[in-house]
């Protein structure tokens, strides 16, 4: 099954370990965003790892729209394909 996914590329390396619920990620790392924010400067979204989190806006930038996401073995985690 085919969903159309929107993905997010990241500008900058962050890293926080304060925080479980925040991914750390460097530069130029791609994510498919699960959902917009709500006012807040976060967006959740999953990385090429299957690893499900939040991530700052500011640090982040559009990247396109692909149709290329697949789910994994696990009930939560997906994967998408980037070309």
């Amino acid at each position: 099954m085919n969903l159309d996914a929107i993905i997010l590329k990241s500008l900058y390396d962050y890293k926080d370990g304060r925080d479980p619920k925040c991914l750390n990620f460097e530069a130029d790392e791609r994510f498919a965003l699960i959902k917009e924010p709500d006012g807040a400067d976060w967006y959740y979204v999953v990385n090429s790892q299957g690893q499900i989190g939040y991530v700052p806006k500011p640090y982040v930038n559009f990247d396109g729209v692909r149709d290329s996401f697949a789910k994994k073995n696990s009930k939560y985690a997906m994967t998408f394909f980037v070309k």
